[in-house]
C-alpha cells in the first residue's frame, strides 16, 4: 500500500520495538514516518526517509530518559538506526522523542513524556522521484546511497525545488517486533497496509519539508471501500479523509483468545489501538462519531460489551455494573488512543505475573468465575454502542480499531539450564456490520 499503520510500539517493561519498511518496487520513494503517543495520538517524532528501488529502512525504539527542558528525568523513548538509507536531519545515533505536541494538550497534569513510551507508527508515501534524486538515493554496488548530503542541501531553504516528482505508487509493506531482551522473546507482527490512499494531481505533487506534519491520515481520499460481515462490498463517501480511513478500520466486534495457565505462568494481553481517534475527538471537533466523548487532556472514554468463554464453553458476560458502579468495579471502556486489556484469573487477585507490556493504559479483565480451564476466548463488542454514518446512506457499527493479542508462557519444570519460555502474537479477528439507511 501507500500507507502503513503499525498498531503498537512500546518501550515499557524494558521492551524494544524494532520496525522495518520495505519498498517492494523499482521506484525511488519519499516517505514520511510518524510516531504517535498512546494518550491521544499526539505526534512525538516525524522524519522523511528516501528509499531507492527495492530498498529497506529499519529502526528501533529503546527506553530513554528525557533531557529536554521541562521534561528532564521523565521516562521517554530514543529512536536509533544503523540503516544507510537517506533520512535528512534525523540523528540516527539516537533521537529523543519530542514533547512539543504533548505540551499543547489541555490537562497540565498530563504532559509527561511517559505518555510517549507506547503508541503507534504511521508511514505514508509522499511521492516518487523520477529525475536527479533517483541517483542520489541509489545504493549502487556498495550498499550506501550515492549522495544523501544532496538531499540535505536541497532542503536548505525549506523547499523542494527540483523537478522530477510523480504521484505515490504503493508497494510498501512492513513489520515490527516487540523484543524482550532479558526474557529472550520477540512478538512479531505485520503493519496494516492501505492502498489507493491518495493520488494528488501530477501538477500538484510536492514534498512538504521534513518537519511538517503532512501528509497525515486526513490526507486520504474521502471515499472508502469496505467489506461487511455478510460479504457485501460497500463504497462509502465522507466529508473528510480521516473518516474514510476510519471506515476502512471499522470493526463491530473484535475476537481473540486469552490464557493465564498457572502451571506455565501464562500471561495474555490484547492491544486495542485507534489510529484515527485524535481526528474525531479534538476539542473543537464536529465529527466525533463513531467515538463518544471529546478529549479532555487525559481521557476520552468509549464503552464496549465483552463476552468471555473458557475452553469448555463456560461463559461470562462482563459488561460492567450499570449506571452506578461501586469503587474499583470493572467498567468496560477504552479511554486512550492505545489501550491494553490484560486477562487475569478471578482467583487470587494481584498474584499474576508481571505485565507483558506494562502499559500505562491497561485494564484488567477477569475470566469466568467458575471456569473449568484457565484459557478461552472473548468478544469485545463496539457495535452495540457506536455507529458511523456515511454521506451516501450507509451506517457502520463499531469503532475504527486495530491490534493483536500477545501471550507468554514459562515452563518452570523444564530441564535445569534450559530456557523454556515461549511467546506468541495473534492478530484480532473481527466482524463488521453495515446497515443501509
Amino acid at each position: 500500500g501507500e500507507v502503513l499503520i503499525y498498531p503498537y510500539y512500546t518501550v515499557n517493561n524494558d521492551l524494544n520495538t524494532l520496525y522495518t519498511i520495505v519498498n517492494n518496487s523499482g521506484d525511488t520513494k519519499a516517505l514520511t514516518v510518524r510516531f504517535l503517543e498512546g494518550g491521544n495520538g499526539k505526534e512525538v517524532l516525524l522524519f522523511h526517509v528516501y528509499l531507492s528501488a527495492f530498498d529497506v529502512w529499519s529502526g528501533a525504539l529503546v527506553p530513554g530518559i528525557s533531557t529536554i527542558p521541562s521534561h528532564q528525568g521523565e521516562d521517554s523513548v530514543v529512536h536509533v538506526s544503523e540503516d544507510k538509507s537517506c533520512a535528512p536531519f534525523l540523528n540516527k545515533a539516537g533521537q529523543e522523542f519530542l514533547p512539543f505536541a504533548i505540551d499543547q494538550d489541555l490537562d497540565v497534569d498530563n504532559l509527561s513524556m511517559a505518555r510517549a513510551t507506547e503508541g503507534h507508527i504511521e508511514v505514508i508515501e509522499i511521492a516518487r522521484f523520477t529525475a536527479q534524486a533517483v541517483a542520489w538515493a541509489d545504493h549502487g554496488e556498495v550498499g550506501v546511497p550515492n549522495n544523501c548530503g544532496a538531499f540535505v542541501m536541497e532542503w536548505a531553504d525549506d523547499e523542494w525545488n527540483l523537478m522530477g516528482l510523480d504521484t505515490p505508487g504503493g508497494d510498501l509493506f512492513g513489520a515490527a517486533s516487540l523484543v524482550n531482551v532479558a526474557e529472550g522473546l520477540a512478538y512479531n507482527y505485520d503493519a496494516v497496509a492501505l492502498q489507493n490512499f491518495w493520488n494528488p494531481a501530477l501538477d500538484d505533487v510536492a514534498l512538504p519539508a521534513p518537519g511538517l506534519s503532512l501528509p497525515n491520515l486526513n490526507s486520504a481520499h474521502p471515499t472508502a471501500t469496505v467489506v461487511a460481515d455478510d460479504g457485501e462490498v460497500y463504497r462509502l463517501d465522507w466529508p473528510q479523509g480521516f473518516q474514510a480511513v476510519s471506515a476502512v478500520l471499522m470493526k463491530s466486534q473484535v475476537i481473540n483468545e486469552y490464557g493465564y495457565e498457572s502451571v506455565v505462568a501464562g500471561q495474555s494481553e490484547w492491544v486495542l489501538s485507534f489510529p484515527t481517534k485524535s481526528y474525531h475527538n479534538a476539542i473543537d471537533s464536529e465529527n466525533l462519531p463513531p467515538f463518544s466523548h471529546l478529549w479532555d487532556g487525559s481521557a476520552s472514554c468509549d464503552y464496549y460489551k465483552i463476552d468471555i468463554w473458557d475452553r469448555e464453553t463456560l461463559p461470562k458476560d462482563d459488561s460492567g455494573c450499570g449506571v452506578l458502579c461501586p469503587p474499583g468495579a470493572f467498567i468496560p471502556r477504552t479511554c486512550q488512543a492505545t489501550n491494553v486489556l490484560r486477562f487475569e484469573s478471578p482467583i487470587g487477585a494481584g498474584s499474576s505475573p508481571q505485565q507483558l507490556l506494562s502499559s500505562r493504559n491497561h485494564q484488567v479483565v477477569n475470566g469466568p468465575d467458575e471456569a473449568l480451564s484457565e484459557s478461552g476466548w472473548a468478544t469485545v463488542d463496539f457495535g452495540l454502542l457506536h455507529s458511523f454514518s456515511a454521506d451516501n446512506g450507509f451506517t457502520l457499527l463499531g469503532l475504527p480499531v486495530t491490534g493483536f493479542m500477545v501471550q507468554q508462557y514459562t515452563n518452570g519444570g523444564a530441564q535445569p539450564g534450559l530456557l523454556a519460555q515461549y511467546g506468541s502474537l495473534f492478530n484480532h479477528k473481527s466482524r463488521l456490520v453495515v446497515n443501509e439507511d
